[in-house]
């Protein structure tokens, strides 16, 4: 879709959690909305959101000023990354809950930050979120790969996506553009991915491999 701009917004407001470390604003969820507050630094700084306990599983959701049909999610993760298995965004017309991202277990990423920009479900986007964009974005981590003295933490989170009102009337089965022309360089390499999904789909069922996706994403 040559032309059409790309949004891009930081998370507005706390929409949900599961708890938070601390007290006041050290560790509050609040700390991840807006631009980070700490990365690229790396480590356990009050800063960022980190849920009660380290070891437990945990979850936050954001709400974005304006919907819009998800080409990218970046996470800015900046202590014990890896954690994050569910990502579910929710469809600005219905107020419904639609799963994006799914993976059996947790990663271990240690010792650095990073901005994870998971995979999402190509086709199912496209098809779902297409009219009236998505306004929510609900995280969720498996923390059980942590040590006692680790959480997993968020800094920040972008959404980037296309207006619905800026794009045709009717749906593609999957999305097929120039990546250039949807963000730029920066999301060149997750938004040239979009297209090839749904050829890594078809072919699970014969390669019956479910981790072929995140391994191939995760390069």
């Amino acid at each position: 879709f040559k032309g059409v701009p790309v949004v891009q917004q930081w998370a507005d407001e706390v929409l949900s959690f599961s708890s938070y470390y601390g007290t006041r604003r050290s560790w509050h969820p609040d700390n991840s909305c807006g631009p980070p507050r700490t990365y690229p630094k790396y480590g356990d700084f009050e800063t960022a959101w980190a849920a009660q306990s380290g070891q437990r599983p945990a979850d936050i959701s954001w709400t974005f000023a304006t919907p819009v049909v998800p080409t990218e999610l970046r996470i800015y993760e900046t202590f014990a990354p890896g954690s994050c298995v569910n990502i579910r965004m929710r469809l600005a017309t219905t107020q419904t809950w639609i799963d994006v991202f799914k993976v059996a277990a947790p990663t271990r990423e240690v010792g650095r930050s990073r901005i994870y920009v998971p995979p999402l479900t190509a086709s199912k986007v496209a098809r779902e979120t297409w009219r009236g964009g998505v306004d929510a974005v609900h995280v969720y981590l498996d923390q059980s790969l942590n040590r006692r003295s680790e959480w997993s933490e968020i800094d920040a989170v972008k959404l980037c996506g296309l207006e619905p009102g800026s794009l045709p009337p009717d749906e593609p089965a999957i999305f097929s553009h120039n990546p250039l022309d949807m963000c730029g360089r920066d999301g060149l390499a997750r938004e040239a991915v979009v297209e090839v999904e749904a050829r890594i789909t078809a072919c699970r069922a014969v390669l019956d491999d479910p981790g072929l996706t995140a391994s191939v994403f995760e390069v």
